[in-house]
């Protein structure tokens, strides 16, 4: 199976190829530019759906941080091992 950005950039070299083993390109590939044109395009419009998705979780996490965050952070400050073997909390373990 070929990758499909070797055929759309050797198109030319693949219709050779396939007429060297007796294939009609016509038959094989058929309307692949139309097809692979549509479906690009069709990707680049999911993709241009979706972005006004995403980039509202994006802006509601830097608005309003993630939930629980700081308690979190906290947290791990309190269980961080000092130099001296001790937790910053106190306790030895």
């Amino acid at each position: 199976m070929l990758d499909l950005n070797f055929v759309r950039e050797n198109l030319a070299l693949v219709e050779e190829k396939l007429r060297s083993r007796g294939m009609d390109p016509a038959a094989v590939l058929k309307d692949f530019r139309e097809v692979d044109t549509e479906r690009r395009r069709a990707i680049t419009e999911a993709e241009t759906r979706k972005a006004p998705e995403q980039s509202f979780g994006r802006d509601r996490q830097s608005k309003e941080g993630w939930p629980g965050r700081e308690r979190g952070h906290r947290a791990n400050q309190r269980a961080t091992r000092t130099d001296s073997g001790t937790r910053k909390d106190g306790d030895r373990s």
